[in-house]
């Protein structure tokens, strides 16, 4: 059976229409052909014939797309001359739909003759199906793990082009907040024919308003388009780890005893580096040992700042040979703090005597010949009567 059959039996003479779609897809263009067949109705296709001075003309309409061809123009159409005839028409639309409705319909020049003419007949037409393209198999972003300071790429391969033979890509990424979720996905590239893009660096970047801190991660998810029109799933890529230098401690510590006639000391260190970022501050923890009883302080925070010295006043409770030591560590931008590195310990010399040379304070140490041999001893005051430690 024909899309549509019509006889018209009210007329003379006695008339079929029949009509048969055809479809053809190029991308969101579809054109729909309509092949019309008009005959004569036994017994009148042998004896009768259509009369001069009118037309029968074919319709057909699809929305707002329409077109029309001639079945008979103005010249006889004789049964005995030709039992039927068969007629082509055609229209084109623009649609990514899997169906279309079609109206036809046979009308003549002449309302009087209506012999041949069929009113408004609608049918659905099958259109091949619009395929979207399909989603890239594989995305990879490189390195992984990335620097902080470093550029990645991402890269992506294995989609298809569907029914408009050209692929675009849409690419978006995403990153993890301080909290551990995700931020919203921010779109970076749009209708590209690119299957690779370079970040800019990391440190610089901000997504969804989420600036780097150490343990971040991306992801980002690419789709395949035909520019607008339909689009693939989304493929989306595994995490992107970001490495992060840690500072380092100051490779030397010395002591300066220079200010120690003041119950000072000065500590000043060098050689730290802030790893991925710059150096913030320091950190100087200081603890004191007891001669007497042979233990150790607690460490104490003396000092934090971004100098690389700091003076430390001595204790009032510290005595001979009695130690100190210090030890530091760096922070650097990122909030990273590096390991510790402690100083040797310094001993302090209660025994010391201070002298005047040449107009310069300068200590010196006081030494007992006993059996023979010389040992440091330790100098007393008395005042009113009451015998004191010299320092």
């Amino acid at each position: 059976m024909p899309d549509i059959r019509y006889d018209n039996t009210n007329h003379d003479p006695e008339m079929r229409i029949d009509v048969d779609f055809s479809t053809k897809r190029s991308g969101k263009s579809v054109t729909i052909t309509a092949k019309v067949t008009e005959s004569f109705l036994p017994p009148t296709y042998s004896e009768t014939g259509l009369y001069y001075g009118w037309t029968l003309t074919f319709n057909m309409k699809s929305g707002s797309v329409s077109n029309s061809v001639t079945i008979k123009n103005k010249n006889e159409w004789y049964a005995h001359d030709e039992m039927s005839r068969t007629k082509s028409c055609s229209i084109t639309l623009s649609t990514t739909s899997s169906s279309a409705s079609v109206t036809c319909s046979v009308t003549t020049s002449m309302s009087q003759y209506a012999a041949g003419t069929m009113p408004n007949q609608t049918k659905s037409v099958s259109l091949p199906a619009y395929k979207a393209p399909t989603a890239p198999t594989t995305i990879r972003i490189s390195p992984n793990p990335c620097a902080i300071s470093a550029k990645p790429t991402v890269s992506w391969s294995g989609a298809t082009a569907g029914s408009a033979g050209t692929v675009y890509y849409d690419l978006e990424r995403r990153c993890t907040r301080t909290s551990g979720s995700w931020t919203s996905w921010e779109r970076v590239l749009t209708n590209t024919k690119n299957t690779s893009y370079q970040s800019a660096v990391l440190s610089g970047l901000t997504v969804s308003g989420q600036s780097p801190f150490v343990g971040i991660q991306y992801q980002y998810r690419v789709r395949s388009t035909d520019k607008g029109t339909t689009t693939s799933s989304w493929k989306v890529s595994s995490d992107l780890s970001v490495s992060f230098t840690s500072p380092t401690a100051p490779t030397t510590i010395t002591w300066d005893d220079s200010q120690i006639k003041q119950d000072t000391l000065i500590i000043k260190w060098s050689g730290a580096s802030g790893g991925s970022g710059s150096i913030t501050q320091y950190q100087v923890d200081t603890r004191w040992y007891d001669n007497t009883t042979s233990t150790w302080s607690n460490w104490t925070t003396t000092y934090t700042g971004t100098s690389t010295s700091c003076t430390l006043t001595l204790l009032a409770a510290i005595g001979n040979s009695d130690q100190i030591q210090a030890r530091i560590r760096t922070q650097n931008s990122w909030s990273q703090w590096s390991s510790y590195r402690t100083s040797s310990s310094y001993i302090v010399r209660a025994n010391q005597l201070w002298f005047k040379v040449n107009g310069n304070w300068v200590s010196g140490s006081v030494y007992i010949k006993v059996n023979g041999n010389w040992v440091e001893g330790m100098p007393y005051i008395k005042v009113n009567n009451v015998w004191y430690e010299s320092t």
